[in-house]
């Protein structure tokens, strides 16, 4: 079983594939929580962490604050949506389930999966 300081040490590397070899630098910092991407769901929990007084480390794979959710401007995908309805797109349960799967190369937290499934027009 790997040390916390080895596993952090991986996601650091992985955090810094992007980067040269070269610039990779060596990770030997300690925390009490670490948040990998700084989107919505993960600046929250850092949030989250930091108000419940804790050290908290973020990192990131993209080159901004914000990670992907930077990118897509506070859009995200529900089934059967009103916008699909309006423009006949045939669209269901199973279809949505499937295209979260291959987003997250199968390695996605099912309950999760059906929670955004079940629950994403509500929020829409």
């Amino acid at each position: 079983m790997a040390s916390r300081r080895e596993f952090l040490g991986t996601l650091a590397l992985i955090g810094a594939l992007p980067l040269c070899a070269s610039e990779v630098k060596k990770w030997d910092d300690e925390c009490d929580v670490l948040v990998v991407g700084s989107g919505f769901a993960g600046s929250a929990a850092a949030v989250q962490a930091i108000d419940e007084g804790v050290k908290t480390i973020m990192i990131e794979k993209m080159p901004v604050l914000g990670g992907n959710s930077a990118i897509n401007g506070g859009a995200f995908a529900v089934v059967n949506s009103s916008f699909q309805k309006e423009r006949g797109i045939d669209d269901s349960y199973e279809l949505y389930v499937k295209d979260i799967l291959k987003a997250g190369l199968g390695l996605n937290q099912m309950e999760l999966v059906e929670v955004i499934a079940k629950n994403g027009n509500d929020a829409y």
